[in-house]
């Protein structure tokens, strides 16, 4: 005899069947059944039918929905009970919800709703020690004794680093991105005006010299960015993380540069710039970019059949220190521009002790008014022409004898700039040879390294509004300046006198300009993408002629390149640093332990990848996919 628990779980695990016949006639009591549960919800199919499909389309099986043990009805209340639970976790990662408050909110609810199977807790706690080395006390001398915590031994770093391979997947698995990956080859917008990377220059030249990888166009077009922050909202701090961030350039251009498009790479922890060491911790990215370029598995939802995926990296994106250091180029000497190359004429101010880049002249025509003027410019003539363009053999040959120890001993050219000598600057214009010159397809690549013309504009805006507005502290335009007119012989009529006072410039606004100015700026607002761009406003030649030589700092002369760029990347939207600095803010909020925040931006991101594949399968709520803009006309 069985008891009356053990038929109630028979008959969850085996209900009667929809056409089951009431036999009345053999003492079966009629059941008359209740509207409300006898109508079908359209809304709850609609929610099951959701779920079956992103956990087939993430896990890449069918769910049996008639089996021996799970039948349609239990398998509908499972599916709307995993709505329920993932609707109330998205709104966790959505409004920001803590893991304390998360789990005093569910203690609520499960005192609520006696009956309602809740978890205990959405918060699992990270098991991963730290490792570092014993030293001296009063000493940075390591000794070879790790320093243990409860018996086990605390790294020094720990690289956090997130496979890229299954997330290039999972955006052809699931049918809600598969087709938007394939727009870069199916938009009709084919006319010859530069709207997106496809249609510059690189990427056609790129399709053109490797056939095979442009015959798919289901193949991914990679851009990587990389910048710091510091993630404790201290400046006194001296503490940065350095993320490392991949963008997928075959979506439209809609979705391509949304912070849910985004893919974090890797998570470098501080606390500072790495330098050449950042070849170490891009190393687990380059294999797995080897791996991409010869091609993996994976199944396409939209055409219902698995294809073999390749992946290329096209170029990078950081600031101008971060060129440095992706490139290899030494963007600190008189040859700091990696464009212009060796084919640059490195000038250093005597008393300003700084370099300088004027000779803007080249980039004229031969027989402008301006190439024989000596008396408005430098006091010479200009007979160069503009800088050659480096071919790839170029570039590997400067590298190639450049020999690197990674780590965190000094080496000779450090100390001696250090001590303020003089070093040879062909002995410091290549620091290493770029890791990703280990790419087979990296020397093909037109242009590997983009200037990011958000600091470029930044510091040109910068260098103009302070020396206009004669700022004591950051003006251009100083007693340091006007000596070195002095020590070139150029402009007599700006030259300080023996007290160190000099007459004002033409440039120098007065007290009541300056207060209009001011006023000006107070009181106008610009909605985005409607500022104007500074390389598009600013002759260099017709400013060499009024600004000291102090003020053409190498961010000044950079904004000669810019039109170049476009050309080969296409819009400068693109391929800015804008929406990678507003992602770093928004990675920032995920930092909860102060002790650790490579953690925590970690724990975060994962969350909110989750909830963000989730999130498509969900109507009738708000989420980072459907959620309106800042400014929604």
């Amino acid at each position: 005899m069985q008891t009356r628990e053990d038929a109630y779980d028979h008959l969850l695990l085996r209900p009667f069947s929809p056409g089951y016949t009431i036999w009345v006639r053999h003492g079966e009591n009629p059941v008359e059944e209740s509207p409300r549960l006898g109508r079908v919800d359209d809304n709850m199919i609609s929610q099951v039918n959701q779920m079956h499909q992103m956990v087939n389309e993430a896990f890449n099986f069918t769910i049996q929905h008639e089996s021996e043990d799970i039948t349609q009805s239990n398998m509908q209340k499972m599916m709307k009970t995993c709505y329920r639970a993932l609707k109330l976790y998205h709104i966790k990662c959505m409004c920001g919800v803590s893991d304390k408050a998360m789990t005093m909110i569910l203690d609520l609810l499960r005192d609520a709703f006696e009956q309602a199977k809740l978890p205990n807790t959405v918060c699992k706690k990270c098991g991963c020690s730290r490792w570092k080395q014993k030293t001296k006390k009063g000493s940075i001398l390591r000794l070879n004794v790790p320093v243990k915590r409860n018996g086990k031994p605390i790294a020094a770093k720990t690289l956090r680093y997130f496979p890229l391979i299954p997330r290039l997947q999972r955006l052809f698995m699931c049918s809600k991105t598969s087709s938007d990956m394939l727009w870069h080859s199916q938009a009709s917008n084919n006319d010859g005006f530069l709207r997106h990377p496809r249609d510059a220059e690189a990427w056609k030249k790129f399709d053109a010299k490797y056939t095979n990888f442009s015959a798919d166009p289901r193949n991914v077009r990679l851009a990587l960015a990389r910048d710091g922050f510091n993630p404790f909202g201290n400046m006194s701090t001296k503490y940065s993380i350095w993320p490392v961030i991949l963008i997928p350039y075959n979506l439209p251009p809609w979705l391509c540069m949304k912070q849910t498009s985004f893919i974090l790479s890797t998570l470098i922890p501080g606390p500072k710039m790495q330098g050449n060491d950042i070849d170490i911790y891009l190393q687990p990215l380059i294999d797995e970019l080897k791996q991409l370029w010869d091609g993996v598995e994976t199944y396409d939802a939209k055409e219902g059949n698995t294809f073999k995926m390749c992946a290329a990296l096209m170029w990078t994106i950081s600031d101008f220190p971060g060129l440095g250091n992706l490139s290899g180029w030494n963007t600190h000497s008189g040859l700091t521009c990696p464009t212009c190359n060796l084919d640059a004429k490195p000038h250093r101010l005597k008393d300003s002790q700084k370099w300088y880049f004027m000779g803007h002249r080249r980039f004229l025509n031969q027989g402008h008014k301006y190439i024989l003027d000596q008396n408005r410019f430098e006091g010479q003539v200009e007979g160069r022409d503009p800088p050659k363009k480096l071919s790839r053999t170029d570039v590997l040959s400067q590298q190639s004898n450049v020999h690197v120890s990674f780590g965190k001993s000094s080496s000779v050219t450090s100390k001696k700039r250090c001590n303020g000598q003089d070093v040879d600057e062909d002995d410091l214009h290549c620091k290493k040879k770029s890791v990703f010159f280990d790419l087979p397809y990296w020397e093909d690549q037109m242009l590997r390294h983009n200037l990011d013309v958000m600091h470029i504009e930044k510091n040109v805006c910068d260098n103009v509004v302070f020396t206009i507005l004669n700022d004591s502290g950051k003006s251009k335009d100083n007693v340091k300046a006007r000596r070195d007119l002095q020590c070139m012989g150029i402009r007599p009529e700006l030259w300080p006198g023996e007290g160190g006072k000099y007459p004002s410039a033409i440039f120098a606004m007065l007290n009541s300009q300056r207060d209009v100015f001011l006023k000006t700026l107070q009181n106008v607002f610009f909605p985005d993408g409607y500022s104007s761009n500074v390389a598009r406003c600013v002759d260099l030649r017709n400013m060499e002629m009024i600004f000291p030589p102090s003020f053409f700092t190498v961010m000044v002369h950079l904004t000669v390149h810019l039109v170049d760029e476009v050309t080969l990347g296409g819009p400068v939207h693109y391929r800015w640093m804008y929406p990678i600095e507003r992602y770093l803010g928004h990675l920032k909020q995920y930092v909860r332990n102060r002790a650790q925040p490579e953690g925590s931006i970690a724990e975060g991101y994962l969350s909110e990848q989750i909830l963000t594949f989730c999130s498509r399968y969900l109507d009738n709520i708000e989420t980072r996919i459907n959620r309106p803009g800042q400014v929604d006309d």
